[in-house]
């Protein structure tokens, strides 16, 4: 049996979710390859399945723009002039991971009118002015993700602006139900307190993601305020340890303490106990009624050793 033939008898919904776990793109940001490593070379890419047929090219089209990263300025430039061609593949676009913010960026991002996702790296040296009033359009967001690299710190005055504006357009996005700050926060009165004080007040906000602080401070204490914040998850190297000191503080706010909870399983407010089966629990018992009490043992061990006689 041929391929067209084949493909005639499957149901095209099933199909296309298929074809979606193929040519979909990866949401997080994918890490830079250095310049001495050799690149590898794949048999297939994300592109494969659309050279296939026909229906594959179709089906599979739509799919391929719903995650789009834009690492160069390049990939902006293009999307730009893709998106005015084809009007139609504008709605297609959920999802956009942004780790460099250029002149084309912006222009990009108000074409995509099905957006729901953002995924953005701070850009020290970007225009963040004409960057946020396209985010304030973005009525649809529900999912919001801020990074940053190991070499930006928030001190920076052109980062400070840009994560001011960010907490200003937090209140024009009404959808939001989930946001990540995907590194340490601080209380520093300043953007990052501005960020968490609007989380705190949106509306449909249900998951926060971050990282375990180092120290203690009320930045996430302010986001637990929000009444419809059902969990918290909290990432990073303390995590994985308990928490650190942060959860010992955590622990004296109920509200905060429960949200930590429900949303990171390996911080726990109790110890788990272990069951013991019946037959185990018999067992045991019997070895206990055998063995000897301290008092006897260290009577036995005196004796031998000649201090009795």
């Amino acid at each position: 049996m041929s391929l067209p033939s084949l493909l005639d008898t499957f149901p095209e919904e099933l199909l296309e979710r298929i074809l979606y776990f193929c040519v979909v793109a990866a949401p997080d940001p994918q890490a830079s390859r250095p310049s001495w490593q050799p690149q590898r070379r794949r048999a297939y890419t994300r592109l494969t399945p659309l050279l296939i047929c026909k229906s594959f090219y179709r089906i599979a089209l739509p799919h391929y723009y719903h995650t789009v990263h834009l690492t160069t300025p390049e990939q902006s430039s293009c999307l730009r002039t893709l998106l005015r061609r084809r009007t139609y593949l504008a709605r297609s676009v959920r999802r956009l991971v942004v780790t460099c913010v250029a002149s084309d960026t912006s222009p990009a991002m108000r074409l995509c009118t099905g957006l729901t996702a953002l995924d953005v790296t701070l850009d020290p040296y970007a225009d963040s002015e004409s960057f946020c009033d396209t985010l304030e359009t973005l009525e649809k967001m529900t999912c919001f993700t801020l990074r940053k690299q190991h070499n930006i710190y928030l001190t920076m005055p052109s980062v400070r602006r840009f994560m001011t504006r960010i907490a200003a357009t937090i209140a024009s996005w009404p959808r939001l139900e989930s946001a990540n700050l995907a590194f340490r926060l601080s209380d520093d009165d300043g953007p990052v307190s501005g960020i968490a004080q609007a989380l705190s007040f949106a509306p449909s906000l249900r998951s926060f993601s971050t990282e375990v602080p180092s120290l203690w401070n009320e930045a996430i204490l302010r986001i637990s305020h929000n009444p419809k914040l059902e969990k918290i998850v909290l990432g990073g190297e303390d995590a994985a340890r308990g928490g650190g000191l942060y959860m010992v503080q955590a622990r004296k706010h109920p509200r905060l303490a429960e949200l930590i909870k429900n949303g990171t399983p390996m911080i726990r407010t109790r110890a788990h106990t272990m069951i013991v089966p019946p037959k185990m629990v018999s067992s045991l018992s019997e070895v206990v009624k055998g063995a000897p009490t301290p008092q006897v043992a260290r009577h036995r061990s005196l004796k031998k050793g000649g201090r009795f006689c």
